[in-house]
This record gives structure tokens, sequence and C-alpha cells, in this order.
């Protein structure tokens, strides 16, 4: 497992217990939160050097990471009480500070930690954790599919295409089966998602009646778009991962289909 996922876990289990017995309590649950994650720093801190203490053969750069994996984790936590719990928009200021303090940790965690860090069973750290940033970006992505401003449709276009590059790395560094699959499996998944909100975004500014120049170019970038999906659909085939991460959905024939209509609709005398 991943440093992250093994702080989250312990940080899960420890807040769990102690929200049942305050549920019911009227508090200032801001305050709650941010005391909740100051006093169980030091204690996650001791938790992530007893977890780095089982690993062998490799050693990090710096155990400075295991700070920016707590900070990682924790982010992560916070960020899920506000939006899923207290229902505080994902575009607020402190949420927004959340998403970014999760991104910077990951960040420096990929900078510390060397790729070929493994643990006593062969389990890649480094993939683990480009998988658990991966799935991060997903989630923080998908939280804004409601909202209609510009801003922030091109923020959730950002997360997904950075996901896949955190999961395509994985894939890259030839990490363990079950890690690969892992993420293989959820670039098919932000694929879709990525097709269905570009072609939308497509054909609402070719509604917009700018030049066919412009809409030519439009057309070929989401073409070229669809052809690396389906290079990476083909890939599947070939690629050693378990055999439901290779399940394709039959909706990403729409997009390839959808190719003909829209091109007919745009340029009926081509």
């Amino acid at each position: 497992m991943s440093i992250c996922h093994a702080l989250l876990q312990v940080f899960l289990s420890t807040f769990v217990n102690a929200a049942s017995e305050l549920i019911d309590e009227v508090v200032d649950t801001t305050a709650l939160v941010r005391s909740i994650c100051e006093i169980r720093q030091l204690f996650f801190t001791n938790i992530a050097l007893e977890i780095l203490s089982a690993y062998n053969r490799k050693d990090l750069r710096d155990p400075e990471v295991v700070l920016y994996a707590n900070s990682a984790a924790t982010a992560r936590l916070e960020y899920n009480i506000k939006v899923n719990i207290y229902k505080e928009a994902v575009t607020s200021a402190p949420v927004r500070a959340l998403v970014d303090d999760v991104c910077a940790s990951f960040t420096k965690i990929f900078e510390i930690i060397r790729p070929d860090f493994e643990t006593q069973n062969g389990s890649s750290v480094y993939s683990n954790s480009l998988v658990d940033f991966g799935f991060a970006l997903y989630t923080f992505a998908q939280d804004l599919n409601k909202e209609t401003d510009q801003v922030w449709k091109d923020k959730r276009i950002h997360y997904l295409e950075a996901a896949v590059r955190a999961l395509r790395d994985v894939l890259k560094r030839r990490g363990p089966r079950p890690t690969r699959s892992k993420a293989i499996e959820k670039i098919t998944e932000i694929y879709y998602i990525l097709l269905r909100l570009k072609s939308n975004a497509m054909i609402e500014r070719a509604s917009l009646f700018v030049p066919a120049k412009v809409v030519r170019t439009l057309y070929k970038d989401f073409a070229d778009y669809v052809q690396a999906v389906q290079e990476h659909l083909i890939q599947l085939c070939y690629d050693d991962v378990r055999i439901g991460a290779k399940d394709i959905p039959l909706c990403f024939v729409d997009f390839t289909v959808g190719l003909i209509s829209i091109s007919a609709g745009m340029f009926p005398f081509a």
C-alpha cells in the first residue's frame, strides 16, 4: 500500500470512533475538524514512522516524505468531511485550499521518494501513491460536475487529465499487476467522462457561430482525442491486467459514430 493510504486508514478508523460519540453534540464543527487534525498530527507521524520501519531493501531519500504523506491524508479527510458531511460548496475558498494542499503534498512525495522503493512483499510504494493521487484528482473533478461556470468546467477537465497522467505513469513503470489493473480500469472510466465533456464543449462552441476554421480545428482536436482513446482500448487487449479491467463499455462506440454525424452537420459540403 502507499504511505498516504496507510495513514488514511488509521486516520479514518480513529475519526469514526470519535465522531460517533460527538455526533449529537452541538459544537463548532469547523473548529472540531481543525482540532482533531492538529491534535492527531504527531500521532499519525509516529504511525507513519512505524509503517516505514517495516519496509526493507530500500530506504527513503528523506524521512520528510512521512510528513508530506501525513499532510496529504489529513487534507483529503478534511476535504471529505467538509464536502460530504457538512455540504460545504466545493468552490469555497477553504475547500479549494484543501485541494491545493493535497496536490502540493503529493508533488513533494514524488520529488522525494524513489520509484524503486518497495515493501517487504515487493509492493511499489511509488506506484500505489500515484494511484492514490489519481483517485484523489478524480474525486476533486467529479465533485465539480454540477458547476456551470466555465472556469470550473475547465478545472474539472484539468483534474481529469492530470489523473490520467498520474495513472498512466503507473503503467509506464510496470508496477505490480493489481496496481496496474486498478489504474487502467480508472483510466478507461475517466476517458469516457473526458470524451463526453469534450464532445459537449465542441458542440456548444460550434453553436456560437464561430468561424468555420475554428470549428474545423475543434473537430480535428476531438477526433485526435477519440483516436488516442481508441488506441488505449486496443492496448487493453495486450496488457497484463486482470480480466475485469479489460471490460470496455459499449457506449464508447457512440463517440466514433458521433464523429460521422458531427462531421456531416458541421461540413455538409465537405
